[in-house]
């Protein structure tokens, strides 16, 4: 691009960010957005976006909340996939009230949700090894096979067969002998 003189545009400076914050060098990726600013290209909202999972993939949780509000004080939407990375990150830190707080605050600001953030929600729980609060969190989501995968996984984990046998009938409205398994 620089031999052909041509110019960046936002898409061709998100490409590079999000190279760069994949690959872990934050530090790098917010270079490149300085520049992107310095050169007048405005950033939108998947850049952003590339941003935050760069600073969460590097454990920087506080720096990605920064970038979070900053867009927020652009008048920018946000989006589920944008809350769901944060979501997962501070599942991942193991800090649930943080999480369902970030849930809640989506809620309210009427972004609208998917089971895709209530998978990540629940995936999250599970691998905290908070099962009593996936049973409570769980209750009246439709949710998808990766729900009640993630679900069962966690179920496994924690060795809870009633509990396993309870979310299989659920799910299929029959139990396990729908599956030839009537030796359980």
């Amino acid at each position: 691009m620089v031999d052909r003189k041509l110019e960046f545009d936002t898409i061709s400076y998100t490409i590079l960010i999000a190279r760069f914050a994949r690959d872990i060098n934050v530090k790098k990726a917010i270079e490149f957005f300085y520049s992107m600013m310095n050169d007048g290209v405005e950033p939108n909202l998947v850049t952003y976006t590339t941003i935050i999972m760069g600073f969460c993939k590097r454990g920087k949780l506080d720096e990605s909340f920064a970038i979070f509000r900053m867009i927020e004080d652009f008048g920018i939407e946000v989006d589920e996939f944008t809350c769901a990375i944060l979501i997962d990150r501070v599942c991942r830190r193991d800090d649930i009230n943080r999480d369902l707080q970030i849930l809640n605050e989506i809620e309210e600001k009427g972004i609208n949700t998917s089971v895709i953030t209530y998978d990540t929600v629940i995936n999250g729980l599970c691998k905290a090894r908070k099962m009593s609060k996936v049973d409570d969190f769980s209750k009246g989501i439709v949710g998808d096979v990766i729900t009640y995968s993630t679900l069962l996984h966690g179920y496994v984990e924690e060795m809870s067969v009633s509990r396993i046998l309870e979310k299989n009938k659920e799910e299929t409205g029959s139990g396990w002998h729908s599956y030839g398994c009537n030796y359980l």
